[in-house]
């Protein structure tokens, strides 16, 4: 749909269908400058009062969230707009594609490219738990890489505000949820900073197995072409025993850092961690440090008795300098 629609707080021009959620539609839209925005038009219908009321409330959480978050990878809060009876929300617009867009056309990711989308997206989920927000959605629709090849991570419309240190007994909060993304405590109502990283490790595996998840068999990890590391990180991620999984992105980062979590032909080894593997080998770097140690020193021992030997010879047949015939017998 290429035809204008509309005008919004007579700024902008919705021009572009860009995709629907639970709680809205989202447009492309242009400013009379030419400059391009997401617009975010608050759509849901029910004829339950009490559905619509949370409905909006989402929204309004949406809209209060964005205004605080600064981050180069997460789209900018613009303005929000209300007039007619209808919301808006104007936002940073990215142009480019989302991961399931990707999908669709090359199937899956390598281990290393999927890699560096992880180490991307945990950045991301540091910055919004540091600050107590759970974003509650990740999936392959929410993530988008820009022309230029950037990461974003968008739709915060079924983020949630942790408070720090409540004092009274948590309620099951609304229950919102992509079926295959959320683990069990979220279904329920209880998301926690956890149940992000459960999402985040179920995308993952589906960008470098092509599979989504309820398609994904239980031995799903065999079919990784990586290190051992990479697939107890994964696995780690997605346990449904909330105790037992991943509680802070921290942890991920640093046990990410422990050795190389695909497979390459060289691997260069970071100042300061002189216990990492080599590819496709046991031995570790500090043991082949401390072989090359004896080695240097026994070929340090012979040059020394070489120059020893070559010291003594040439004391027992020392040229006369003051004899020119000796100089020259020694010369010729």
């Amino acid at each position: 749909m290429n035809t204008i629609l509309s005008w919004v707080g007579g700024k902008y021009q919705l021009v572009k269908l860009l995709g629907e959620g639970a709680f809205g539609r989202t447009y492309l839209a242009v400013d009379q400058n030419n400059n391009k925005y997401a617009v975010k038009k608050f759509a849901f219908a029910s004829v339950n009062t009490q559905e619509m009321a949370i409905a909006k409330r989402k929204f309004d959480d949406e809209v209060k969230v964005l205004q605080r978050l600064d981050h180069l990878q997460i789209p900018k809060f613009v303005e929000y707009i209300e007039e007619n009876q209808e919301l808006y929300l104007v936002q940073q617009y990215i142009q480019g594609e989302t991961l399931r867009d990707k999908l669709k056309i090359q199937k899956n990711y390598g281990v290393e490219e999927a890699h560096y989308i992880l180490i991307d997206l945990l950045k991301i989920l540091e910055y919004l738990h540091r600050i107590n927000i759970i974003h509650r959605d990740i999936k392959p629709e929410n993530i988008m890489i820009d022309n230029n090849g950037k990461l974003f991570l968008i739709d915060f419309g079924a983020v949630k505000e942790i408070l720090p240190n409540p004092t009274t007994l948590k309620a099951p909060g609304t229950l919102i949820h992509t079926l295959g993304y959320a683990p069990i405590e979220q279904r329920k109502g209880f998301a926690q900073f956890s149940s992000d990283i459960y999402a985040l490790g179920m995308t993952i595996i589906e960008l470098i197995t092509g599979l989504k998840p309820e398609n994904l068999s239980n031995n799903w990890y065999l079919n990784i072409n990586s290190s051992n590391n990479l697939q107890d990180i994964l696995r780690k991620m997605i346990e449904e025993d909330q105790e037992q999984r991943y509680q802070l992105v921290e942890d991920i980062i640093k046990d990410l850092q422990q050795q190389p979590t695909y497979i390459q032909t060289t691997v260069t080894i970071p100042p300061g961690n002189t216990n990492r593997k080599t590819n496709n080998s046991s031995v570790n770097t500090s043991h082949d440090a401390g072989t090359d140690m004896i080695l240097l020193g026994v070929v340090l021992a012979l040059i020394s008795v070489v120059i020893f030997h070559a010291a003594m010879l040439q004391g027992m047949k020392k040229p006369d300098y003051q004899n020119p015939e000796t100089n020259k017998e020694m010369i010729n």
